[in-house]
């Protein structure tokens, strides 16, 4: 496996000829590798190909989600990604990154290159941009400082798990179920006068919940500090389109048409031939060394956690 694969350590040594690779067979492609220049240890990866960022500004979306997962080899380094919907409201890759763990450094640089690249393609306001997050600080302190002006929501999800464990906690006896219910209904109350009822139920039963959902910032994740939608429902208007003849279609958001999908896919991502590397780059006397091991504190875990498909018979 050796052979075939190389070993983790050296792989990192062939990072540097990968990102000179990513340019010369998809040019426009960013491809940026940063080492330690004390160890010449790997410190951060950042990967950005041209037919991303060209999908991105011409078929998906203003919307970009960012979130991190870790890595679970010995090294427990971690991904940072920035994602975009198609019209398919599927999952489109625009950028990620590879670094040593997902702290407020390591989100600051991965924003500050994404910045640079959304910037190199089309020079728009970013108020014209809405960020996704999980409400990391890292996350919220990056997207502040180098997208001024953009709007941050937050992921509802999350939210309600925070809800469970910060809140419902207090509050053994209460139907965890239930009222994570009541606070999506919170969340996606297409009225202010909606809203601020499910809320008010929330704190006549539960008091310590008012400095979570003061501080959770609900203008980043209710629909009715923005919306407040008081007009005719969607059914009226669609009831308004089709006695004057008119077709639904004309209506619809150009993000959600089949062109736009079209428009998404369009570029080529050119594969990164690996069978005739050339060898002589990684001779230049330079060597990019793997990062140090690093070990999960605690006990460690000797029994895997079941999936949802071992549960069944």
């Amino acid at each position: 496996m050796h052979d075939i694969h190389g070993t983790d350590k050296g792989c990192y040594d062939r990072l540097r000829w990968y990102c000179r690779a990513v340019k010369e067979t998809n040019p426009g492609s960013v491809a940026e590798c940063e080492i330690d220049i004390e160890t010449n240890k790997f410190k951060r990866l950042f990967i950005c190909l041209h037919a991303c960022v060209v999908g991105f500004f011409t078929g998906c979306r203003p919307l970009i989600f960012l979130d991190g997962t870790h890595i679970k080899n010995k090294f427990k380094v971690c991904i940072l990604l920035a994602v975009s919907k198609d019209a398919n409201d599927d999952l489109f890759t625009i950028a990620y990154s590879v670094v040593d763990a997902e702290n407020d450094i390591n989100w600051e640089w991965f924003c500050y290159h994404l910045r640079s690249v959304l910037l190199s393609y089309q020079s728009i306001p970013f108020n014209e941009y809405t960020f996704f997050s999980d409400r990391h600080p890292g996350i919220i302190k990056a997207v502040n400082l180098l997208f001024t002006g953009s709007h941050h929501a937050y992921c509802l999800r999350h939210l309600v798990d925070n809800f469970v464990k910060v809140v419902l906690r207090s509050y053994p006896k209460h139907n965890k179920k239930h009222w994570s219910s009541v606070f999506k209904k919170a969340a996606y109350a297409p009225s202010l006068q909606e809203h601020e009822q499910h809320i008010k139920n929330i704190l006549e039963s539960m008091p310590l919940a008012r400095d979570f959902i003061v501080n959770s910032e609900p203008q980043s994740w209710a629909n009715a500090l923005y919306w407040q939608i008081n007009k005719l429902p969607f059914k009226h208007a669609c009831a308004a389109i089709e006695s004057k003849s008119m077709s639904f279609y004309d209506f619809c958001d150009k993000y959600f048409k089949i062109e736009m999908y079209r428009q998404t896919y369009r570029g080529i991502i050119n594969p990164i031939p690996t069978f005739d590397i050339n060898e002589s780059y990684l001779d230049d006397g330079n060597v990019t060394n793997a990062p140090d091991v690093r070990s999960q504190p605690g006990r460690r875990k000797t029994k895997r956690i079941l999936s949802q498909i071992d549960g069944r018979t």
